[in-house]
């Protein structure tokens, strides 16, 4: 809401006088005409700003399934290399146990019994580094998806037993 007061006379002499007084209150509207296409600039930029906020919205989303598909495929790689270990490392308790019967028969000497422990020693080495990765693969996982949304922690006693049960 606009208001102006101001004199108008069409003799100097009259305008000091209360008829020649004007004032107008009331809305109003003004419209830039000769702007010099900045109205047009300021619409093209805006427009402009929102397409590349929803390319930088569209990258991120592709970032992140990029993180997650990574991510399950390092999980689940790592996996098979784990139980491949494994299997490996029951193998060569096995063949240590061979070795040692063999020893102990008089069959073979005793280089082939400590052969078969530090073949065993470096499988069992190699299981734990790949235990190690798993989870360490699994946190990214969890990184990937967000993660943070767990309210209770696993019990210690339970991964405890897990962990000495996968020991020889």
């Amino acid at each position: 809401m606009n208001g102006t007061v101001g004199f108008d006379a069409l003799d100097i002499r009259n305008l000091w006088k209360g008829s020649s007084l004007q004032y107008t209150v009331g809305p109003s509207l003004t419209l830039p005409i000769f702007a010099g296409g900045k109205l047009r600039s300021t619409l093209e930029l805006r427009e402009a700003q929102q397409q590349e906020a929803a390319i930088t919205y569209h990258k991120t989303v592709l970032q992140a399934w990029h993180d997650v598909v990574n991510a399950l495929v390092a999980y689940r790689l790592e996996q098979n290399r784990h139980a491949r270990l494994r299997s490996q490392a029951d193998h060569s308790r096995q063949a240590l146990a061979l070795a040692r019967s063999r020893y102990s028969d008089g069959v073979t000497e005793f280089l082939s019994v400590l052969d078969a422990e530090r073949s065993l020693l470096q499988a069992d080495q190699q299981h734990a580094t790949s235990m190690t990765n798993v989870l360490l693969n699994l946190v990214q996982l969890f990184k990937a998806l967000g993660g943070g949304w767990e309210l209770t922690f696993p019990d210690l006693r339970t991964t405890t037993e897990v962990a000495v049960s996968d020991r020889p």
